[in-house]
């Protein structure tokens, strides 16, 4: 190594330095040259993905992963990132491409196509399900008189109607009843539960063995993985390392069990914005940021996405009308007929925050700060602490924007027994009414028989 090469070294190791501090949150100090990311420092895959991310940003290519995973130490990956500038490390092979064809009706889905087939084969042959068997079902049952091949039975072993099997439940039924009673945890197990255990774990030369309630147990599979880390993320970045970590499962459950996951369903938890002018901007610029990451992993993966807070919140507003008015030591109140109970915000504690607010009439007048009160006894009823409105009156209606997250399903409704509101759906100009107000004191009354005679 040459006297330049030793320095482009000694800078590169004092960036990947930076680079393990920021992932592990610990000071530079503290990292020695050789000290092993992992076993030493304490880093995890996550953290490793995110110095990944990182270090190709400084060498401003690709790292291979089969480098990259031999790099446990500021040193080895100082020493890979100098061979990629020196382009000596080897190019890691193409990705193949998948097509993905989006699919906006349900009847499209290849479910729906597969189930209308069945449908079609049993208008042609005769309807299989639900035959009735006159015989124990073994490799032929008896239906209608009749002796047919059955290919349905999980009698595998052929030993159901055997007369050796009959017999010694016979017995077994005169010894321990036909039913077991309970649950083998709770009280049912039986000496010839684990007899049966026993035989069987002799049988597969183990320490033992378990038996399950139920055949169609052994046929129970995973056909898919569902991934929800959490929500309200602000940063794209974040979305990144949780599909890399998630690939980066999903790559070892195939080659080390084998198992090729059918479907992957991933929440990503975005922000919604409910307190900001630039609310929607914002909403937008976060998505644009984060599908990239989601289309490049869907192209891998059967991918389905939950969109949770962030698709509902701006779809929903609260009306509630002005029940009172008043000035009070300087403080303009406005007590409305709704409350904390029917509308809920998240990180809008005790009304700190403002979200997007409209009078349902016309107004000249200057805006003025006004607290917005519900109707519930307690002190902890704000709606908005300081919201800016023109001079308030009784019989006013005040609407509060993006509240579709969580308002209607998440608030303590029922609190003090107060009336449930009337929810109505919105399109094209037209209200559907979904949803009556209604009385909830029935629900915390308790009523005798004479009340209800």
């Amino acid at each position: 190594m040459n006297e330049q090469e030793a320095k482009r070294l000694c800078a590169l190791r004092e960036l990947v330095r930076e680079t393990f501090a920021q992932a592990l949150m610990v000071r530079t100090d503290t990292i020695s040259d050789t000290a092993d990311f992992f076993d030493e420092l304490g880093g995890d895959s996550l953290d490793s993905l995110d110095v990944a991310v990182h270090l190709e940003e400084i060498c401003g290519q690709r790292v291979p992963e089969e480098e990259y995973a031999l790099c446990r130490c500021v040193e080895d990956a100082a020493l890979l990132l100098l061979r990629l500038e020196q382009g000596s490390a080897p190019e890691a092979a193409p990705e193949e491409k998948k097509t993905v064809t989006p699919i906006t009706r349900f009847e499209d889905t290849p479910e729906y196509a597969a189930f209308q087939q069945r449908l079609r084969t049993a208008d042609e042959t005769g309807n299989p399900y639900f035959l009735c068997n006159d015989s124990p079902l073994r490799d032929t049952s008896l239906h209608d008189g009749r002796e047919i091949l059955n290919f349905s039975s999980y009698n595998y072993a052929g030993m159901s109607g055997r007369p050796e099997t009959v017999k010694a439940a016979q017995e077994a039924a005169a010894h321990y009843g036909c039913s077991a009673s309970a649950s083998r945890l709770l009280g049912g197990e039986k000496p010839i539960h684990k007899k049966l255990e026993n035989a069987i774990a002799a049988w597969k030369h183990t320490e033992d063995a378990v038996v399950l309630v139920g055949g169609h147990s052994t046929n129970v599979t995973i056909v898919g993985i569902h991934y929800f880390s959490g929500t309200q993320k602000r940063k794209d970045a974040v979305i990144a390392k949780e599909l890399a970590h998630l690939d980066e499962y999903l790559t070892m459950l195939r080659e080390r069990y084998g198992f090729t996951a059918q479907h992957v369903e991933y929440g990503p938890g975005l922000n919604a914005e409910c307190f900001r002018d630039d609310a929607e901007a914002r909403d937008c610029a976060l998505l644009d940021a984060a599908a990239e990451h989601i289309r490049a992993f869907g192209e891998k993966y059967p991918l389905t996405i939950e969109m949770g807070r962030f698709f509902a919140a701006p779809c929903g507003t609260f009306l509630t009308g002005v029940a009172d008015a008043k000035c009070n030591l300087g403080v303009n109140y406005a007590v409305c007929d709704g409350g904390m109970h029917q509308v809920k915000y998240d990180g809008q504690l005790m009304g700190m925050q403002a979200p997007p607010l409209t009078l349902l009439r016309e107004s000249a007048d200057a805006a003025e700060p006004w607290m917005l009160c519900g109707s519930l006894c307690t002190t902890a009823d704000v709606l908005v602490r300081e919201a800016q409105l023109p001079p308030l009156r009784v019989g006013d209606v005040i609407a509060l924007g993006r509240c579709g997250a969580y308002s209607v399903t998440e608030g303590v409704a029922v609190f003090l027994s107060r009336d449930m509101p009337r929810v109505a759906l919105y399109r094209g100009g037209d209200f559907t009414l979904v949803r009556d107000r209604f009385a909830t004191d029935a629900l915390n009354t308790c009523r005798t028989p004479e009340d209800e005679a």
